[in-house]
């Protein structure tokens, strides 16, 4: 206490803030699925649906495309 004038909980915010700067989260991309022919059409279907997310986008291709 006598060196900084803190006390011990403010110096050891102090110090814990002042190592954590600077550094952010590790993004790590993700292989891609989809690809070839299928990415384009996907994309064709994605953009017809009004973007809807993945959940609700497979009901809609299952209407849309036949079944093998």
């Amino acid at each position: 206490m006598d060196l900084t004038h803190l006390n011990r909980f403010s110096a050891r915010s102090t110090l814990r803030t002042k190592g954590a700067q600077g550094r952010g989260p590790v993004h790590h991309p993700r292989a891609s699925v989809y690809k070839g022919a299928v990415l384009p059409a996907l994309t064709e279907f994605w953009h017809l649906s009004d973007r809807l997310c993945g959940k609700r986008l497979v009901p809609f291709l299952r209407r849309i495309l036949p079944s093998p």
